[in-house]
């Protein structure tokens, strides 16, 4: 999700002590640019159109953590005055974050998957991030 001046949307939620981009499982009978979609509409109040594959990523497990294949996917930039509303059970904030600062206030586990998005999302294809072998 950007805004107009080319800043990214991050979220922090309750359970993080570092930003994430908004986003989150995907249930029954969605794909994951359909969730992807929703999740932004639920967390922080925006409907927007979701875009081209950015990245694709691999969790193994890690302690509480199960294993995962992340999506990222584009958007249109938001034009006009936005209005976030935050889902107060799960967001504690959201920031509009210069592209050039935004991996390094991403949690660990998302940084690779976030650097991957944003070299695609400046005109390199799309990457799959595999965690059970080096590419």
């Amino acid at each position: 999700m950007w805004d107009g001046s080319g800043h990214l949307l991050m979220v922090k939620t309750h359970s993080r002590d570092t930003l994430i981009l908004p986003g989150g499982i995907v249930e029954s009978g969605e794909s994951p640019a359909v969730a992807g979609q929703r999740e932004v509409l639920e967390e922080v109040g925006l409907d927007i159109s979701v875009g081209r594959l950015l990245a694709v990523q691999h969790l193994d497990a890690e302690g509480e953590k199960p294993g995962s294949v992340q999506f990222v996917f584009d958007s249109e930039p938001a034009v006009g005055p936005l209005s976030l509303v935050l889902q107060a059970e799960e967001i504690e904030a959201a920031h509009w974050v210069d592209p050039s600062e935004a991996v390094a206030l991403h949690g660990s586990r998302g940084q690779p998957r976030l650097r991957a998005a944003l070299q695609a999302h400046a005109g390199r294809p799309a990457m799959f991030l595999d965690a059970t072998r080096s590419l």
